[in-house]
């Protein structure tokens, strides 16, 4: 659960950060999920389970190997980072 500095702090972005930002707290979620589990995947990665249940967004060191134990694409995990080719090929046509 997300607590009031966390939405201070998304509610002072610019809209599209902010939707940005929660896209890539879901991810985060899903991440988890897909994975097992907090726990199940802090297991995987060799770090303490209180570690992945603080984070909101995946850290950019660990991207890989989340992307591998849960099965979804660091485009969707971060797209803040990871730029979808499908997204950048709309843009150029527009």
């Amino acid at each position: 659960m997300r607590d009031l500095a966390t939405f201070a702090f998304i509610a002072r972005m610019e809209p599209s950060k902010q939707k940005l930002h929660q896209r890539c707290i879901a991810a985060c979620e899903l991440a988890k999920a897909g994975a097992g589990g907090a726990a199940a995947l802090a297991k995987k990665l060799g770090i303490s389970r209180q570690a992945v249940e603080q984070w909101q967004i995946v850290p950019h060191n660990r991207m890989a190997r989340v992307e591998r134990y849960s099965g979804i694409s660091r485009h969707v995990l971060r797209p803040d980072l990871f730029a979808d080719d499908s997204e950048e090929d709309d843009e150029a046509a527009a």
